[in-house]
């Protein structure tokens, strides 16, 4: 099973039992990648080495959530990662992933496991659930399952805020890179949010 190409300038290539990603992002990106991937000890690949700005890791073999169908196991295990993930604190905020889509988490025989860690910062975990619910589904009884397993408190005042922001942000990018689709549907949500709708879910 290959990783997915990024849609940002990491370079990767795969022999058969490791990864090696070459993070070209930006310093801060590497930085992150780097942190993380030393901090967590599940949910994440495995760091085998580090040289320059190559980050060798344990290859995952699974399915990206792109190739499946999200149903409420997948929803209950993508909680309970995130659980672990935001378990991390510092100054009384939580480790985040920061930039969860589907192509970021696979689906593996051990679990799941979650991929680029370049955006992650110690924030709101409902960063991450504005995410999931942006990325994986909008599916009232898949959040449900979501946000039962979730230990964060669910305050649809403050997803919808972080959903606009990060609406926001792929605006910003999408548009520049010529990703439409996302444009618009982050325009959508951000009038959805707007008009009161986004929340009678």
């Amino acid at each position: 099973m290959a990783i997915k190409q990024s849609r940002k300038l990491n370079k990767i290539k795969e022999s058969r039992n490791t990864v090696t990603k070459l993070v070209l992002e930006s310093e801060k990106a590497f930085k992150n990648e780097l942190y993380a991937l030393k901090l967590l000890k599940k949910y994440a690949p495995k760091l085998l080495g580090v040289d320059g700005r190559f980050l060798t890791l344990e290859k995952v073999r699974g399915s990206h959530l792109s190739d499946l169908v999200v149903d409420k196991e997948i929803m209950k295990q993508v909680a309970q990662g995130l659980n672990y993930i935001h378990s991390h604190k510092k100054s009384g905020n939580s480790f985040i992933h920061g930039d969860l889509h589907k192509d970021n988490i696979i689906l593996g025989r051990d679990g799941l496991i979650f991929l680029d860690f370049s955006c992650s910062v110690y924030g709101d975990p409902l960063e991450d659930a504005a995410a999931v619910e942006i990325h994986l589904t909008d599916n009232p009884k898949l959040l449900k399952e979501f946000y039962l397993t979730l230990n964060a408190k669910k305050d649809r005042r403050k997803i919808d805020d972080c959903k606009t922001k990060h609406c926001l942000r792929h605006l910003e990018w999408a548009e520049k890179e010529g990703f439409m689709d996302l444009a618009q549907k982050s325009k959508r949500i951000i009038n959805e949010i707007k008009s009161g709708k986004a929340r009678l879910k």
